[in-house]
């Protein structure tokens, strides 16, 4: 969005025109205690994973998973599944 010169309306009222949810570091980092190092240079030998909820417009709950490789950034896998509470 930056590269394009874009910005959501619905953010351009806070006084600087830019939105961002960044607060710093929150709470405690835990000590890297098995000495794990997120900088491997071999595809498909690191492999991370998220599970993200987002709220939907029609109040209903979407969560989106992703699989990402360590050494090329790429995300390999994704998938969004909506939840439907009756």
């Amino acid at each position: 969005m930056d590269e394009l010169n874009v910005q959501v309306s619905l953010y351009n009222r806070h006084r600087n025109g830019r939105y961002s949810s960044y607060k710093g570091t929150v709470g405690k980092v835990a000590r890297n205690v098995l000495h794990q190092h997120f900088n491997e240079t071999v595809p498909f030998k690191v492999l991370h994973t998220d599970v993200t909820q987002v709220r939907l417009a029609d109040a209903k709950w979407a969560y989106v998973s992703a699989i990402t490789d360590e050494a090329s950034k790429e995300v390999l896998a994704f998938q969004v599944s909506v939840l439907t509470v009756n």
